[in-house]
């Protein structure tokens, strides 16, 4: 019962694409190689409960993201978790960049995509993100 609440918003969303625009205070940008990006969960103080996993950027914008999880690196998810997002210019090295919440996700078993939302939104999309990978 409880997936089906995760499930509600991004099926409603991809039945109707135009709702979910007007909805949206942010355009998104598809993610066609960036640099890679890296996630950990935070607890309410903001302390790390969990080391960096690595994520697959589905698209960005001003005021978040949509990441793909590989199956079983996070075990546990929970909406309005705190998270903190890293871009790395080198697979395995991340310095802390955003700070986020989990807003949805839906998993399918092989992959979990989550919906993020920045803690403050950006001013603009650093050009660094869509480096060379």
């Amino acid at each position: 019962m409880q997936a089906w609440t995760y499930l509600q918003e991004p099926v409603a969303r991809a039945a109707a694409p135009e709702a979910d625009a007007a909805r949206r205070q942010h355009d998104r940008r598809p993610c066609n190689g960036c640099l890679p990006i890296q996630l950990r969960i935070l607890d309410e103080q903001g302390e790390p409960l969990s080391g960096w996993h690595p994520v697959d950027p589905l698209d960005f914008s001003l005021g978040g993201c949509c990441l793909m999880l590989p199956m079983g690196e996070i075990p546990a998810l929970d909406r309005f978790m705190p998270l903190e997002l890293a871009v790395s210019a080198e697979a395995g090295f991340a310095q802390p960049q955003f700070r986020a919440s989990l807003r949805w996700f839906v998993n399918s078993g092989l992959v979990t995509i989550l919906g993020i939302a920045y803690d403050e939104p950006l001013a603009s999309l650093p050009p660094h993100l869509f480096g060379s990978v």
